[in-house]
């Protein structure tokens, strides 16, 4: 599933060996926010930007709750995935048990845009997060096989897309914008298919 092309997103199967993403994230801090739990990032953009859509989206609050409630830990940073035609991605990080998850995002967009992408990507955080088995490329890549469809603009096995958080980054852009004062539940996602948000996709296309 494409996304439109100012901010491309999608879940890249790397698991990162060395990167100069891997010193910037032992340096990242742990925000205030108890909703922030979850998420560590050392980039004062980044912070600035998920406080803004803490307070403006109540989907986005209860998207970082439910992060909470898996033990994974997300690091956000600055960078660009899929041979750099991808302005946002998550990755598995190479840490003992693959308990920990990188998500790449372009934070010099317009404030609207990187929370679209944060959105998006900590969704797909998520539908990895609840997967206990997933933990090194491989089992990322059996898991969207099965949930996923392909999504790269070039020939390549390593990036992948759901409709679900496709439908949940639209969902979000329309609480930006006030387009909409229904709070859509975010599902119980230790129970059910994430793949299975009607609720959100249906009211994201109105």
């Amino acid at each position: 599933m494409h996304h439109r092309a100012a901010a491309p997103a999608a879940v890249v199967l790397a698991f990162m060996l060395s990167t100069p993403g891997l010193i910037s994230a032992a340096r990242a801090v742990r925000s205030d926010d108890p909703l922030l739990a979850s998420v560590r990032s050392d980039n004062g953009r980044i912070l600035e930007v998920l406080a803004y859509a803490i307070q403006k989206s109540p989907s986005f609050r209860d998207l970082l709750a439910t992060l909470n409630l898996f033990d994974r830990t997300v690091y956000i940073e600055e960078g660009h995935c899929g041979r750099g035609r991808e302005h946002a991605c998550v990755q598995v990080m190479p840490t003992p048990g693959g308990r920990n998850l990188l998500v790449h995002v372009n934070p010099r967009l317009q404030s609207d845009l990187v929370v679209a992408q944060l959105a998006h990507e900590l969704y797909h955080a998520i539908e990895i997060a609840r997967e206990p088995d997933v933990v090194d490329s491989a089992s990322l890549r059996a898991l969207y096989q099965r949930i996923g469809e392909r999504s790269c603009s070039y020939d390549s096995d390593d990036c992948w897309e759901t409709r679900a958080a496709v439908a949940f980054e639209a969902l979000v852009r329309r609480q930006l914008h006030g387009g909409t004062s229904i709070r859509v539940s975010i599902p119980d996602w230790t129970q059910r298919p994430i793949v299975q948000w009607k609720a959100a996709e249906n009211r994201s296309r109105s």
